[in-house]
């Protein structure tokens, strides 16, 4: 392991690894703006409604699952390092 961890290569580090959930965190609302376009030119408003419902329904239930899962996390790594 590098015992170089000046502000530079640090920074880097964490780019590093969070490039890809930021790319992932910009998509998410792009997908769900398409969607929103193509089901609005539908002649039945209960899709719109039903892809709106579903996008709550998902998000509630992934935010949940995140958050338990930092959590859990944060228990195992805290004893991990004493």
């Amino acid at each position: 392991m590098d015992a170089d961890l000046s502000w530079g290569v640090a920074m880097k580090r964490i780019f590093n690894l969070a490039i890809y959930p930021i790319i992932g965190m910009v998509f998410h609302p792009a997908y769900h703006i398409c969607n929103s376009i193509i089901l609005g030119h539908s002649e039945d408003p209960r899709l719109l409604a039903a892809l709106g419902l579903g996008g709550i329904t998902v998000s509630i239930f992934l935010l949940s699952i995140g958050v338990s899962f930092c959590g859990s996390l944060d228990t195992l790594i805290s004893q991990a390092f004493g």
